[in-house]
């Protein structure tokens, strides 16, 4: 599904929808995380046949991955893990 909205946009809207807060109370803004011109450039390319990168980065403690140049997904934090300790 197509959207003449830039992918930076809808990104901060889905971010803030998990949030459960207006787009406009997401701090510190989607541009101090990646290049939002550049993002948006890249998604809006048109596929040369070799297809379009998946994109991937970290924001407000999420991991957002862009398919295709538009399919957004957001995903929590994987847990950290602590190693296993051996005991003497």
């Amino acid at each position: 599904m197509h959207s003449d909205r830039p992918i930076s946009h809808r990104v901060v809207e889905k971010v803030a929808e998990r949030e459960g807060v207006p787009s406009t109370e997401l701090h510190p803004p989607l541009h101090s995380a990646v290049d939002t011109d550049a993002l948006d450039a890249i998604c809006r390319t048109a596929d040369t046949g070799r297809g379009r990168p998946t994109i991937e980065f970290e924001y407000e403690g999420y991991t957002v991955r862009i398919a295709n140049g538009e399919e957004i997904t957001i995903e929590d934090p994987s847990p950290l893990v602590e190693p296993e300790r051996e005991f003497a």
